[in-house]
């Protein structure tokens, strides 16, 4: 996912790199661990992510079907939860204060991130 010029990856062991796409280094530039999106979910690993527009919000979904919302100004710590999923998300998008989250039951469920 990119983010002005930087490259966000998720990481099959639950770490979010960022990479600066115009830099030669192939280093990432911040490699982010949820190792409390891990605790509150039993080690389930992470399906997919979306970044906010101001960019100090992650969304991450795991394979249980919890979405958390990580506070990326408080040293990445959960800042929500959203509820009523219980499958894997096959997606996510977020669009202006919504997010909008397709299931594996096949239903599409839209959260104002602002309520949760």
């Amino acid at each position: 996912m990119k983010l002005g010029c930087h490259l966000a990856c998720l990481h099959a062991d639950n770490r979010i790199r960022v990479y600066d796409i115009k830099s030669r280094r192939r280093k990432p530039i911040a490699d982010i661990h949820l190792v409390e999106v891990e605790k509150a979910d039993n080690k389930s690993k992470l399906t997919k992510f979306c970044v906010s527009k101001c960019e100090n919000y992650f969304y991450v979904a795991n394979a249980r079907g919890s979405i958390y919302e990580v506070d990326a100004k408080k040293n990445y710590q959960i800042a929500g939860k959203f509820k009523g999923i219980t499958t894997t998300i096959k997606d996510m998008q977020l669009w202006e204060d919504k997010l909008a989250v397709i299931s594996l039951d096949g239903y599409l469920r839209i959260f104002n991130i602002n309520t949760k």
